[in-house]
C-alpha cells in the first residue's frame, strides 16, 4: 500500500526545523571540533525500473563531510550520465524515477551536473560502552540537474530519517527508517513515500569489513512497484586516513535496478 499524505508542507517544515536545531547544537558545542573528509564515488547501474526498455546510469558524486561528536554535515555534488527511455529520470544517489507508464517514450542520452544533496545528521542517543546509537538525519535535494534532459525532476525533495546501529563483538547491525517528500511538477503529483533498510557488517580484520544491506523504497508514482534491493559491500582501510569501499547491487522487483556496482574512495583532510 502506497503512503499518501495531504498536508504536504509538513515534511518541509520538519526538515528545515531539525536541520536548524542540529546546526545550533553544533555551534554551541565548543569542546568538540569538526573533522573534515572528502570522498569520490563511481556507480554504474542498469535496469528497466518498471518499464520495458533498459536504462543505463553512471553516477559520480563528490562529497564533502564535516563531523564532530554530535553532528554530521554532508554536501554531495554529482555528475550523471543517463541513457534510456525519456520517462526514467535521475538515478543512483536519488533512486531512478519512472515519471509515467508510457510504452512509447523516446530514448535519449544525456549527461551533466546532477542534483546536489545536503544533509545534517544529529546524534539523538549514543552509548559508547553499550555499542549502540541513533542519529536523526535530514536531507534536501536541490534541483540543479537539467530536468529537460531527464537528469532530475527539477524540484526540491526533502526527507527525514532515523539511522541506528548496534555493535556486538566483530558484528555491527544497522538500519534506517525514513519518510520522503518529493516536489510535484506541473504534470506529476508525486507520492510521499516511506523507505527503510537493514544491514549487517562483519569485521574481517583490523582494516577490512564486509556486509549486506536490504533496502526497500515505496514508489513515488502510481502503477509502479516498490523498489527492493540487496547490496553486498566490502570496505578496506588502505592507509590511516584513506578508505576504499566496493559494492554490488541486485534488484528484487521489476522497478528496481537489475544490477549495479560501484566504488567509493574516502580521504580525511585533517
Amino acid at each position: 500500500m502506497q503512503a499518501r499524505y495531504t498536508f504536504k508542507s509538513k515534511p518541509f517544515l520538519l526538515a528545515v526545523g531539525l536541520m536548524s536545531a542540529a546546526t545550533l547544537a553544533a555551534a554551541q558545542s565548543s569542546d568538540d571540533s569538526f573533522k573534515t573528509s572528502i570522498s569520490v564515488g563511481a556507480d554504474r547501474s542498469t535496469g528497466k525500473f518498471g518499464g520495458t526498455e533498459k536504462t543505463n546510469i553512471t553516477y559520480v558524486p563528490t562529497t564533502l563531510k564535516l563531523e564532530n561528536r554530535d553532528l554530521t554535515l554532508k554536501l554531495s555534488v554529482p555528475y550523471i550520465n543517463i541513457s534510456g527511455p525519456s520517462n526514467v529520470v535521475g538515478g543512483a544517489g536519488n533512486a531512478p524515477i519512472v515519471t509515467s507508464n508510457s510504452q512509447t517514450a523516446t530514448r535519449r542520452t544525456a549527461s551533466g551536473l546532477g542534483d546536489v544533496v545536503a544533509s545534517a545528521g544529529f546524534n539523538v542517543g549514543r552509548n559508547l560502552e553499550g555499542g549502540y546509537g541513533v542519529d536523526l538525519v535530514t536531507k534536501v535535494k536541490f534541483p540543479t540537474a537539467d530536468e529537460k534532459q531527464g537528469l532530475g525532476t527539477g524540484k526540491r525533495d526533502y526527507s527525514v530519517q532515523f539511522d541506528g546501529y548496534s555493535i556486538s563483538g566483530k558484528t555491527t547491525y544497522f538500519g534506517t527508517m525514513g519518510y520522503k517528500k518529493m516536489g510535484d511538477t506541473s504534470t506529476i503529483d508525486f507520492r510521499d513515500t516511506a523507505f527503510g533498510a537493514f544491514g549487517v557488517a562483519r569485521a574481517l580484520n583490523k582494516k577490512s569489513q564486509m556486509g549486506i544491506i536490504y533496502d526497500h523504497r515505496q514508489a513515488s508514482v502510481s502503477g509502479v512497484a516498490s523498489q527492493k534491493e540487496i547490496t553486498l559491500f566490502i570496505t578496506n582501510q588502505l592507509a590511516k586516513e584513506l578508505k576504499l569501499q566496493a559494492y554490488i547491487v541486485g534488484g528484487l522487483t521489476n522497478s528496481s535496478v537489475d544490477s549495479a556496482f560501484g566504488l567509493q574512495l574516502s580521504q580525511s583532510l585533517d
